[in-house]
């Protein structure tokens, strides 16, 4: 995924088979950037701004929100998803989302259903890359330095 052009690009067998805009993170609420895996998915979830710290919980009142949101796919135990995003008109075409991944009710759909948990989605073009821990983030390290902490997890184990 590309947040500068507002495109996913699905690929299977390392073929391109499917392109298809995206809404992510306006500024200051940006997209995790990276390599994340897909930890579920959930036909129908309820989002409220409650659960983001700083986010307002009372209606009408600043980033508020309380949504029913449908096709959705998890990439980071922080809230990042890629899910169904009917009442934005943006995808697309601009970066207006709280940092989740907005697309059309068709596309999402599409995308809930060929795509696996365990599959890796990158995303380009953000600031701010993924944290580790932040679900399965081990796609970012480089080989050397994931080796090393293998060796030393295996080590403290065996003691």
């Amino acid at each position: 995924m590309d947040t500068k052009d507002y495109t996913m690009h699905v690929y299977q067998d390392g073929k391109d088979i499917k392109e298809i805009p995206t809404d992510t993170g306006m500024s200051g609420y940006s997209t995790w950037g990276g390599t994340m895996v897909v930890l579920d998915k959930e036909p129908l979830i309820e989002m409220k701004s409650c659960s983001v710290p700083g986010f307002s919980c009372t209606p009408g009142v600043g980033n508020y929100y309380d949504l029913k949101v449908y096709n959705d796919v998890h990439l980071t135990p922080s809230g990042t998803y890629i899910h169904q995003a009917e009442w934005d008109n943006s995808i697309g075409t601009d970066n207006t989302s709280h940092g989740c991944v907005h697309l059309k009710p068709a596309d999402a759909t599409w995308f809930y259903k060929f795509i696996n948990i365990g599959d890796p989605v990158t995303i380009n073009g953000e600031p701010d890359q993924v944290h580790n821990g932040n679900g399965y983030t081990d796609w970012n390290e480089s080989w050397q330095t994931w080796l090393a902490g293998s060796a030393a997890g295996i080590s403290a184990a065996g003691q």
